[in-house]
């Protein structure tokens, strides 16, 4: 398997989500700062708390998407180039599907 520029962007952006995923998300609810946290977003207007569930949401999404990727290729199926590639495109589709569900709970 040869990863392609794409493919190594989509590693990338994987990895970042994860780290804003484990170092950012969890660091609303430090100290006590939850309920403020959903106070200051009730108040938001509705365009930006949808801007806010996109953000969130695709990252959360993207990540498990993409690892469910990675555990595809574990058992060693879907390593030829032309797979990673399509499935490559199938993982953003799926993640902008699902962000696009979660925006609207």
């Amino acid at each position: 398997m040869v990863l392609g520029r794409a493919d190594a962007q989509l590693l990338h952006a994987d990895r970042g989500a994860g780290v804003y995923l484990r170092g950012g998300v969890p660091s609303f609810a430090a100290h006590g700062v939850a309920s403020g946290m959903v106070e200051w977003f009730g108040a938001l207007p509705a365009g930006a708390r949808f801007a806010v569930k996109a953000v969130f949401g695709w990252s959360f999404m993207f990540h498990v998407i993409h690892g469910s990727r990675h555990l595809i290729w574990d058992t060693g199926a879907m390593l030829t180039n032309r797979q990673v590639q399509v499935s490559g495109w199938v993982e953003l589709g799926l993640s902008v599907v699902a962000t696009m569900g979660l925006m609207y709970l």
